[in-house]
């Protein structure tokens, strides 16, 4: 990631808002909960998760182990055996 990028352009797509979040957090700012705020996110994902191309399910179960395992996260074991559900059993 180059310095003057805000999101890292390795992780493509999905999960980029938090990593940017803890980067933040490191680099000493003070992230707040506004809960008063509303957005709304239309990225096409189904009610059923199976109907979501097993490609982007796989790209967000690998951006989101890479987070995890960059940041020494204890939610690294869960996003590993997410990463393999997802490969394996097509979860």
């Amino acid at each position: 990631m180059r310095q003057e990028e805000v999101f890292d352009n390795t992780l493509y797509m999905y999960k980029e808002d938090i990593d940017l979040s803890l980067r933040l957090k490191v680099a000493g700012w003070k992230l707040y909960l506004a809960p008063e705020l509303r957005a709304y996110h239309c990225r096409g994902w189904h009610a059923e998760r199976a109907k979501v191309a097993k490609k982007m399910r796989m790209l967000s179960a690998y951006n989101e182990l890479r987070i995890h395992l960059r940041n020494f996260s204890p939610c690294s074991a869960y996003s590993l055996l997410k990463c393999a559900g997802v490969k394996i059993f097509n979860l």
